[in-house]
């Protein structure tokens, strides 16, 4: 059997100036109809669409029917750069029992750490994120689990990464935002925005397609609008955040190779800053390979040479200082369970300690640290950004 046909809803989500979230002003009549069929609605609901299209808006409502239902309702904010539940850089659950007015009133009841505000730098971390907190949602027996995603770019990560989260998460219904040109019908739009993912999702026995046709007063939010309430969100997730240190044998640190060797001692950091020509502040043998922690580039092939010299291995990492100021780190505790965020301020090579800013109380709980892919100022701002193997 071929799934249902896609129902067709117009939708509205204008945006208020400043670091505010998005107003949703409610449904337009032409909603009525969908929203009394999502009261029979269960299971996972994945939201799809570019930015701008709407997304938050709907879900909002969606999830505002299924609370005035009494169901179990649960959340996930997957939207890691315009997150409304939970900071951003991070996938968030919310298990709304009460009526509310936006998604950011809700209190979010479990997240996970990404680490950037855009999948792409980081589209494993992103989809293991979406996978664990879904499964959260699904765990605390949620009926109905709505999932806010972030905005389809027209590139091909993109549209690799949507496809990977419909196969991990095998949802049962998909609702796809999208606006149209002037002539065309909401097929051809769907097909123009997202391609053949749009016709295989039409054709597909599962999920249930829903076309959800865009309000063409919808305003589009500038970059620097969002760039703005995305450090403001950061600043309130770090507010109050104080120093804080570990020993890098309490803890394990992911997403770097820092504290997974033998850390180089004083006199040795000496000795390679000598030879380089440039400041070393911390190094380590991780099995055959030296890694290092320098104030600016060195020569590939000087590096090599220092390490087989002083070390008798030939394989290097380099890691610029630069990319450790500010960077944006997540907490777990024993049970992998996310704490909340820190920023790295300081290694100590001679000590081997790490020392963050962070706003959590549980701090000692901490057993894990994740490194992200931004830098942030100590008021949340957003200042630079790294890749994969910079540290």
């Amino acid at each position: 059997m071929i799934s249902e046909a896609p129902t067709i809803i117009p939708t509205d989500d204008r945006s208020v100036n400043g670091p505010t979230l998005d107003e949703a002003t409610g449904p337009e009549p032409e909603w009525n109809s969908v929203l009394r069929e999502s009261r029979e609605w269960h299971g996972l609901i994945l939201i799809l669409g570019a930015s701008d299209t709407g997304k938050t808006t709907f879900c909002t409502e969606l999830v505002k029917v299924g609370v005035a239902e009494r169901m179990r309702v649960g959340v996930v904010d997957a939207d890691v750069g315009q997150s409304e539940i939970g900071p951003p850089g991070c996938v968030s659950l919310a298990m709304p029992e009460h009526p509310f007015q936006r998604l950011s009133d809700l209190r979010a009841v479990a997240s996970a750490f990404v680490g950037s505000v855009t999948p792409q730098f980081a589209q494993v971390e992103h989809l293991a994120a979406v996978c664990r907190i879904v499964h959260e949602a699904r765990v605390r027996d949620a009926r109905m689990i709505v999932c806010d995603t972030t905005g389809m770019a027209d590139t091909r990560w993109s549209v690799r990464l949507k496809e990977a989260k419909l196969s991990a998460l095998d949802p049962d219904r998909v609702v796809l935002m999208i606006r149209p040109r002037r002539g065309e019908t909401p097929d051809q739009a769907a097909d123009a925005a997202y391609g053949w993912l749009a016709r295989t999702l039409r054709t597909a026995r599962r999920p249930s397609l829903h076309i959800v046709q865009t309000d063409p007063a919808v305003r589009i939010r500038s970059q620097a609008m969002r760039a703005q309430r995305r450090a403001w969100k950061f600043g309130k997730a770090l507010e109050g955040a104080e120093p804080r240190t570990w020993h890098l044998d309490d803890v394990a640190l992911r997403g770097t190779w820092i504290g997974s060797g033998r850390s180089v001692p004083v006199p040795g950091l000496r000795q390679l800053s000598g030879r380089l020509g440039c400041g070393i502040g911390y190094a380590e043998t991780v099995r055959n390979r030296l890694c290092v922690v320098a104030d600016r580039a060195v020569d590939r092939d000087d590096l090599a040479s220092a390490a087989m010299q002083l070390y008798g291995i030939s394989q290097t990492a380099l890691t610029l200082a630069a990319n450790l100021d500010g960077l944006l780190v997540g907490l777990y505790d024993g049970d992998d369970r996310m704490l909340g965020l820190g920023i790295l301020e300081r290694l100590d090579s001679a000590r081997r300690q790490i020392t963050l800013r962070t706003a959590i109380h549980s701090y000692a709980m901490t057993s894990t640290i994740r490194f992200g892919q931004v830098r942030l100022a100590p008021n949340g701002d957003p200042i630079g950004f790294i890749r994969d193997g910079d540290v």
